[in-house]
């Protein structure tokens, strides 16, 4: 913050502590206009070669992305384990090289016509995230925080342990019981109209 104030950046903060969860939950999901959690995600890991080597270009997306009425958040990481070797789990690769875990928000409103909220969604998929995969090829997304109709979810969220992932899924849920829209193995269902899940 004291960088900012040095650049004559004006900022608003706000911090609140909450004694449980659940009088965080009512206050900061009920009645506070922030409305944590409640908008269309989107996001994209941002490796670190692309801050060091073409940071013009990734804060000018950014700086598109929020011209577009969305927010963006940055949650630096440093997922690097270089110097201990990197363990045999299903982690996206894309992790490893991760400086930003960049998070993209549009507004959800309840009470607002479908068709904007839709609208919301195409503004997500096929404008905001493909600011930030052209800076970020072959690169991958954080699938908790991630556009649910990204349509290459395979690689951008499991990367190259898809197969054995598949391989994994099709042993012990041979049935493909288990189901969600981006999880390992969901092409195996073809969601219907009218919400019905078909073999694809």
């Amino acid at each position: 913050m004291t960088k900012l104030k040095d650049l004559n950046i004006e900022y608003t903060s706000n911090f609140i502590q909450f004694d449980s969860y659940l009088s965080h939950f009512n206050v900061m999901f009920d009645s506070n206009p922030i409305d944590v959690g409640i908008a269309q995600y989107g996001g994209r890991f941002i490796p670190r070669s692309v801050v060091e080597n073409n940071n013009m270009a990734l804060t000018a997306a950014y700086r598109f992305i929020n011209e577009q009425g969305a927010q963006f958040i940055g949650v630096a990481a440093n997922t690097s384990l270089a110097t201990a070797g990197y363990p045999d789990n299903a982690v996206n690769p894309a992790w490893r090289d991760n400086l930003i875990d960049t998070v993209i928000t549009t507004p959800w409103n309840f009470t607002a016509p479908w068709e904007d909220m839709l609208a919301n969604q195409d503004l997500m998929t096929d404008v905001l995230m493909p600011k930030l995969a052209e800076l970020t090829p072959n690169g991958g997304a954080y699938l908790n925080e991630a556009d649910f109709r990204d349509r290459d979810w395979k690689n951008n969220y499991y990367g190259v342990n898809y197969p054995r992932l598949e391989e994994i899924k099709n042993k012990y849920d041979p049935n493909h019981l288990f189901y969600a829209v981006t999880a390992v193995g969901s092409d195996y269902w073809e969601p219907q109209e009218d919400g019905r899940l078909c073999k694809a």
